[in-house]
């Protein structure tokens, strides 16, 4: 905990492996914590001061939630977190765990490579997700209908999109990247002639 305008952080809760998601009420916390194997992660909860904490719910591989900032519905009722699967591969979706009697759902199947943040819209029907759709893939921002999980994509260009959040009022904030490579040649050992031979956005990971 930081005060503000300035001050000296403190410590409020040790162990967490994720960002940290504050309540609609401010007083309680939401996050991930993995064990040390890696097996096994939960979602727990404590409160505000960082007493009472408590999991949730445990998750354990192939089916696990990532580590990544779970997102607290408008009424907060439920908490929403992304979750990865390995046991075909690897694919990512998005889960639900109630707060007041604990139950865990899948929103979305898990037909995405990896899922990043998301986030609740204020009135609690859809959410978004940042979402890569293939492996070293960009980061795209997707809407989810809740409770249905219909997704549709919002982003179409070639930009990434990471670390989505959602205000009060339903705007939406992601910090967005894009990449700039091109592959170069040269014929001389010093290469004082290199010239590049490519220019674009794709991802050029070697050559030989």
């Amino acid at each position: 905990k930081l005060p503000l305008p300035s001050g000296t952080p403190q410590p409020v809760v040790m162990a967490v492996d994720s960002g940290v998601a504050i309540s609609p009420t401010d007083e309680s916390l939401a996050f991930i914590r993995r064990d040390e194997s890696g097996e096994h992660a939960d979602l727990m909860m404590a409160n505000a001061d960082g007493s009472g904490e408590r999991s949730l719910w445990t998750t354990s591989t192939p089916l696990t939630f990532a580590q990544e900032t779970p997102s607290w519905s408008p009424d907060g009722a439920r908490i929403a977190c992304s979750v990865s699967d390995t046991s075909n591969g690897y694919r990512g979706g998005i889960a639900e765990i109630t707060v007041g009697d604990p139950s865990f759902r899948l929103i979305t199947p898990l037909t995405w490579w990896y899922v990043d943040r998301v986030a609740w819209l204020p009135d609690g029907n859809a959410l978004v997700a940042s979402v890569a759709s293939a492996a070293l893939g960009d980061m795209e921002l997707w809407s989810v209908a809740y409770p249905s999980g219909m997704a549709s994509r919002i982003t179409q260009d070639t930009s990434g999109y990471d670390g989505v959040t959602v205000a009060r009022d339903g705007r939406m904030a992601a910090v967005q990247t894009a990449f700039h490579q091109s592959l170069w040649v040269s014929h001389a050992a010093d290469g004082s002639d290199a010239h590049p031979i490519t220019v674009g956005h794709d991802r050029i990971l070697g050559v030989s």
